[in-house]
């Protein structure tokens, strides 16, 4: 491929973002010894990691109603939940106990690559908007100018395996085939834009089941006005008030030496600036609105490819059946509680 001055800006994009993780630190992130109580949100890229990541944190915090625990004492996110397979190469270590329980790792590995042991929450989105976020994301994250890579260029690296996570439609499907099992919980980000709560409550219920230490209504025990406090903390205004927490500066430091990527490369004003959550970000429809019709048709066509055989003939039928998997896990929950 040559030296990274004789690259492409595609070429160089896939380069850097191969140099991302040491092998060392995915190993380690793989193969670390779990708790049962631990919960990795676990999400293929721009599907709504740092959000859910805010909301179980917030939940968590606000849960153990500890004067020493400060909800958003944090200068950024990943210091109080790390990455699982970055977490080793950023001088974290993911045996030691976090600020409170439980446990909490953000992640992009796919259902079969996980650590396993504990218990998870997956994100899943429209693949329109997942292609459109990444695109606007991954090349100033990897110190690529905006506009240097094309729509296609991007489609084309993605597709053929430029991130780590391989393909959305194979990471929802891999979590979508543990969706039986008491771990795991799908959610979809769309669900989250239009009902937070709704969706906090069973993640609340997820975080914190029959047992571990509450009466085991967690939306019950966190009461409704700090349920609605935990959302409200979780919710765009209030993390872009606070971006600098969610800019992901803590993993990014330790990766520019890695990658090799100047600092001068980040600055604002040489248009690479980037953070997760950034204005105009998160938007749900976006992303058909603003592909060309050819690459919508070779995007749906690999729907078709991957998830029409499995029953999902578009991804609202999918989101459709996670809703209906989620409200029978919500009936047999409350069921469960009457019992008790």
């Amino acid at each position: 491929m040559g030296t990274p001055e004789a690259m492409t800006p595609i070429e160089l994009m896939r380069h850097r973002n191969s140099l991302m993780h040491s092998e060392e630190s995915v190993r380690k992130g793989r193969e670390f010894a779990t708790r049962s109580t631990d919960v990795f949100i676990v999400t293929y890229p721009k599907c709504g990691t740092t959000w859910m990541t805010q909301l179980c944190h917030q939940l968590r915090c606000t849960r153990a109603r500890a004067p020493s625990v400060d909800a958003m004492g944090f200068g950024e996110i990943t210091e109080v939940v790390p990455w699982d397979i970055l977490a080793s190469d950023c001088g974290q270590r993911l045996e030691d106990d976090q600020v409170c329980e439980p446990r909490l790792f953000k992640s992009h590995e796919s259902a079969s690559d996980i650590a396993r042991g504990a218990r998870y929450v997956c994100v899943v989105r429209d693949p329109m908007d997942v292609f459109h976020s990444f695109y606007h994301f991954l090349p100033p994250y990897m110190g690529i100018p905006h506009g240097a890579v094309t729509r296609e260029a991007f489609a084309d690296a993605v597709f053929a395996g430029a991130s780590h996570s391989g393909q959305c439609w194979d990471h929802f499907l891999g979590w979508w085939d543990r969706r039986h099992e008491p771990e795991t919980l799908i959610v979809c980000f769309e669900d989250m834009k239009e009902n937070l709560e709704k969706v906090a409550r069973r993640v609340a219920r997820h975080l914190f089941p029959p047992g571990a230490g509450g009466s085991g209504s967690a939306a019950a025990d966190l009461g409704e006005a700090a349920l609605a406090g935990a959302c409200e903390r979780s919710g765009f205004e209030a993390m872009r008030r606070d971006a600098s927490k969610f800019d992901d500066h803590f993993v990014r430091r330790k990766m520019w030496t890695r990658v090799g990527i100047d600092e001068s490369e980040w600055a604002p004003a040489g248009g690479a600036h980037v953070g997760k959550v950034r204005e105009g970000g998160g938007a749900v429809g976006r992303g058909r609105e603003a592909t060309s019709p050819e690459l919508r048709r070779r995007i749906d066509a690999r729907w078709d490819d991957v998830m029409r055989p499995r029953g999902f003939e578009t991804y609202a039928a999918f989101r459709a059946a996670i809703e209906a998997h989620n409200a029978e896990r919500d009936a047999k929950a409350r069921s469960a509680g009457e019992r008790e």
